[in-house]
């Protein structure tokens, strides 16, 4: 957490990031010199700590639950990422939306299999 905290002080308004979303986990690195692919994870949380996901223009707004502040980018629960235009902000948006819906089904599977089990 320290070493995301000095990165994101220490970086421009416009650096650039890689967001890692999956139907369990969400990621934001700082890209490492020479590889596209690969990076340093700045934060991570679970998607099941999402509340609530807005686009507003370029701007990417996550609210979330049980995280500390990271920076800029974390702060009161609020994290906000700002991509090159808004149609792209759109794509993320959906995508962060989809892997919701995707963990609240795994979810929901599993409760299921509990109760089935426990009759």
């Amino acid at each position: 957490r320290h070493i995301a905290d000095k990165i994101l002080k220490n970086s421009s308004r416009k650096k650039e990031m890689i967001l890692v979303v999956d139907d369990s986990m969400i990621f934001v690195l700082k890209p490492k010199a020479r590889s596209s692919d690969r990076g340093i994870i700045l934060c991570h949380t679970y998607i099941r700590n999402m509340i609530a996901v807005a686009s507003d223009g370029q701007w990417l707004h996550i609210a979330l639950r049980n995280v500390e502040d990271i920076g800029v980018l974390v702060q009161k629960g609020n994290m906000a990422l700002r991509f090159e235009n808004e149609e792209t902000c759109l794509s993320v948006k959906e995508c962060v939306e989809s892997c919701r819906d995707d963990s609240k089904k795994i979810i929901m599977t599993h409760i299921s299999e509990v109760f089935r089990s426990s009759k």
